[in-house]
């Protein structure tokens, strides 16, 4: 959570975040939510965090950390939550599920509603999402990355809906069984790369064509 203008450690510890400033050697402690911690993610410039619980009744609570108050609670009752990333505008969210079938709900939070603004239910043979990322340069795309498949996903505002893509791997590797570990974007060369745990490294382009991955 470190920024220009403030020096912050975000740190988990049971049901609340704990903010250490190591600049000034202050703590600040944020309690909102009444089951353990599992996850928290930040927006790119330090102000706006989330945070998720692990539990059957759980919840994320979104906070404003220039003053340390909840601005958002959005109730999952879930316990099946996995990935939680904000994006870096701070203007989406984002939410995975384990299970049958996986799934990805897309949240505009700054909205008043409570549901996310599109949802998608991934295909039966997907059963679990390791990592999820946004793209800096448009945070419409997002990749997923689960062991067998990368799935590129398209938020589209006009219509509220995900499109999605979801490219042949083995074609690249057809002696090698893929397991895919993660990815992440590269906004200044348009590309995405996905890490494998043979220790290969798919490269994606951008197609500027059909406007996707």
């Amino acid at each position: 959570l470190t920024t220009d203008y403030c020096c912050i450690v975000g740190l988990i510890t049971a049901h609340m975040l704990i903010l250490y400033n190591y600049e000034y050697q202050t703590i600040m402690s944020l309690c909102g939510h009444v089951n353990s911690l599992e996850q928290i993610s930040c927006d790119g410039s330090g102000r706006w965090i989330a945070t998720l619980d692990k539990s059957a009744n759980n919840r994320i609570v979104i906070w404003d950390l220039g003053n340390g108050v909840p601005v958002k609670t959005i109730f999952l009752n879930n316990e099946n939550a996995q990935n939680l990333l904000m994006s870096p505008d701070a203007k989406y969210l984002l939410i995975t599920y384990d299970g049958q079938p996986c799934k990805l709900d897309f949240y505009i939070w700054s909205a008043s509603r409570q549901n996310p603004a599109a949802t998608v239910h991934f295909d039966k043979h997907i059963k679990t999402i390791l990592n999820v990322c946004f793209s800096k340069r448009c945070e419409e795309y997002i990749a997923v990355t689960t062991p067998t498949h990368i799935i590129f996903l398209t938020y589209n505002m006009e219509k509220h809906e995900i499109e999605f893509y979801n490219p042949q791997t083995n074609r690249y590797w057809p002696k090698t069984k893929l397991e895919y570990t993660c990815s992440v974007y590269d906004d200044e060369l348009n590309l995405c790369y996905s890490a494998t745990t043979a220790g290969d490294l798919a490269f994606w382009g951008d197609d500027s064509v059909t406007n996707r991955f």
